[in-house]
């Protein structure tokens, strides 16, 4: 991280310093028409390593702080000032993933590609009315396209779990739970299932606090599992808080894999595939090009954020790495079928042109 800063603040203050130098040197061939040509050079060289000396700095805080109030839900909080030490931690990516689902009941118009009234409920009344201040904003090209992708993971997830319970499957296992808000508003087929919500305590703890704060009760088939690798395996973990080895689960691990290592995610891999014949995971990935470089990129925002992106896969290695681990039938989500999932619409959202979810059974 800290390579990264000094490497991103020394390229900045360089490109700075050689744009500005030019202009320095007319200002002192204008202004100082008599002096020597090297006292010239100097006076604009130093003016010019001045300035770009502020600029680099400067730019990178502006993106390590962004204040994007016309972008609700691409980093909200950030910017707000340090978290109290008596503030429970939480993810800002899994805060910017709700306010983008809400952001599509407040400003989206039909037909509703995930219904999902709980998420608005979630980021309260001044989020939301900052997401309505803000429409064209969050109808920028960068933004829709993202918040379009949250919408078809969770959509593609649940129309693959409804298929799952039609099928006999009744667990399921929500892996980086986040503010993920399926238990909250199950529909009448979902009601059959115990639902498990995996995370950090932390996360927990923020969440369970929202929906008290929103007056969203808690379903009795949802069980909070806390995570901490460090004491047990995510096996272990589920095993212990009630998942049932013997019988089919049907998991989600919706925008976390590229938080894990490319070994992490074998582990993850083969113990979904350990579990019977009807198991199931959706997962998402990023692709194997990199936008590292770039500052204004996701990747950029999120290792910003303290989330760096750890793994990126191809769609023939993701599916290479799936079938190792033993899994028989997977399904990449169509480009064809996410367009039908958008359906046809007036509101700039447009059907992706790169789609990553996959369905992978056993």
């Amino acid at each position: 991280m800290l390579f990264a800063l000094v490497r991103w603040i020394g390229g900045t203050f360089l490109v700075a310093s050689l744009a500005l130098f030019p202009p320095a040197l007319v200002a002192e061939l204008v202004f100082r028409k008599h002096h020597p040509w090297k006292e010239h050079l100097i006076a604009a060289a130093a003016v010019a390593v001045a300035i770009g000396a502020v600029v680099a700095p400067a730019a990178w805080l502006g993106l390590r702080f962004p204040r994007l109030p016309g972008i609700p839900g691409l980093a909200p909080g950030v910017g707000k000032g340090a978290r109290r030490p008596d503030e429970p931690a939480t993810s800002m990516t899994a805060q910017g993933v709700a306010s983008l689902r809400a952001a599509h009941q407040l400003i989206d118009g039909p037909p509703r590609i995930l219904d999902d009234p709980i998420s608005v409920q979630l980021i309260g009344p001044e989020m939301s009315a900052r997401i309505q201040a803000h429409p064209d904003h969050l109808r920028y090209h960068r933004v829709a396209a993202l918040r379009l992708h949250v919408l078809l993971r969770s959509r593609y997830a649940e129309d693959r779990m409804a298929v799952a319970v039609q099928n006999g499957v009744r667990q399921c296992v929500i892996i980086g739970a986040g503010l993920d808000t399926f238990a909250y508003r199950q529909p009448p087929w979902g009601r059959d299932l115990r639902i498990f919500e995996v995370d950090h305590r932390a996360s927990q703890d923020t969440k369970r606090g929202l929906l008290e704060n929103a007056g969203v009760a808690i379903p009795d088939n949802l069980t909070y599992v806390e995570l901490d690798i460090e004491k047990m395996s995510l096996k272990e973990t589920l095993i212990a808080a009630g998942v049932d080895r013997a019988c089919p689960v049907f998991f989600t691990c919706l925008g976390v894999l590229v938080y894990l290592t490319r070994d992490a995610g074998r582990d993850l891999f083969r113990m979904v595939a350990g579990f019977p014949t009807g198991s199931e995971i959706v997962l998402t990935y990023t692709g194997s090009e990199s936008a590292e470089e770039d500052p204004t990129s996701l990747a950029s925002h999120a290792r910003a954020l303290g989330e760096p992106w750890l793994s990126r896969y191809s769609a023939e290695e993701l599916a290479g790495e799936l079938r190792e681990a033993g899994f028989g039938a997977i399904e990449f989500l169509s480009r064809e079928e996410a367009t039908r999932m958008v359906g046809t619409r007036h509101d700039g959202l447009e059907p992706p042109k790169r789609v990553r979810i996959v369905s992978a059974r056993v």
